[in-house]
């Protein structure tokens, strides 16, 4: 790796008119500025070409239209337009602190092994900060964290920079996917033996929104399920297998749970709701609470189940 590697900042962007001028001037202020930004607008209908427009005047920038196709079709869309050794992903509503890449391409400089490369930041929604990522330092991810990896997502994307050989040598991003595609590829890229590394210090602001494509919890869960069971299909490592496998039944377990609180709030039968939750119970019976929120339910305490899903499901 050279010394002052090009860095490729991905940034794809639907309707994203609210926020994208603050995440650009992130990007644009960076003390390492050997990049090339790269914004895929994904067919959006509000005005968000105007917003990105003033920063086309900066050569380092580049704005490319597409009909909407998803995220993980936009970033391959400027995975493949672009030509940095890293890719950087930002997303349009996050915000980055000048020093962030100039921190990570040091980590990268003294760690020349690594695959992935990422960092600690703060979660912030319109009432303020919510916290960083990671509060004590002993629980920071590092070096080979697949088998963590494996148990959950501990890596935001808006943080992560990866090199762009290995995202063309796995595929890039799952097209067909519409949730947890960035979990998909952290996985796919570590599980051929890639370490990583992180910057302790936040360096990264994750915007937490109602809206977000994020929250939509029964496509997360279905895509957790897809990715893991694919997992324990490739996999040889015993090890990685056992932990693929509980967080199989664990994923079908919240799938279907988020199934029950779509019926609960659609209205649906309690003979339905009791069945999905018991189902989820099966899957997953270290997760003793459906079996309380079933008796709950017999006796005519739903909404306080709905309650108890809401907070996650």
């Amino acid at each position: 790796m050279s010394d002052n590697p090009l860095v490729t900042v991905i940034v794809p962007a639907y309707n994203g008119e609210q926020y994208i001028e603050d995440t650009l001037k992130s990007a644009a202020t960076q003390l390492y500025d050997n990049i090339e930004v790269i914004v895929i607008d994904d067919g959006s209908t509000d005005a968000t070409a105007q917003c990105v427009k003033p920063f086309l005047s900066d050569s380092r920038f580049r704005y490319i239209y597409q009909a909407n196709a998803g995220v993980s079709v936009a970033r391959n869309t400027g995975i493949l337009a672009g030509s940095g050794e890293w890719v950087a992903m930002l997303d349009s509503d996050d915000l980055w602190m000048p020093d962030k890449l100039q921190r990570q391409v040091d980590l990268i400089a003294s760690n020349s092994d690594v695959s992935l490369v990422f960092a600690n930041g703060i979660e912030f929604n319109e009432h303020g900060d919510i916290g960083p990522f990671y509060r004590d330092r002993r629980k920071f991810p590092d070096g080979d964290i697949f088998c963590r990896l494996l148990d959950r997502n501990c890596l935001w994307t808006s943080s992560v920079m990866v090199r762009r050989q290995d995202l063309l040598d796995i595929g890039m991003f799952n097209a067909k996917s519409t949730a947890d595609e960035d979990y998909d590829v952290w996985i796919r890229i570590l599980q051929r033996g890639g370490l990583t590394c992180g910057v302790w210090e936040p360096v990264v602001r994750y915007r937490i929104r109602i809206d977000s494509s994020s929250c939509n919890k029964i496509a997360g869960y279905a895509g957790l399920v897809s990715m893991f069971s694919k997992v324990m299909t490739a996999s040889t490592d015993r090890r990685h297998v056992q932990i693929a496998r509980r967080s199989l039944a664990k994923a079908k377990s919240d799938l279907l749970l988020s199934r029950a609180r779509s019926v609960l709030i659609s209205g649906g039968s309690r003979r339905e709701l009791c069945r999905l939750i018991f189902l989820a119970w099966c899957a997953f019976p270290e997760r003793c609470k459906p079996l309380g929120w079933i008796a709950q339910i017999m006796v005519g305490m739903s909404a306080c189940v709905g309650k108890s899903l809401a907070r996650r499901w």
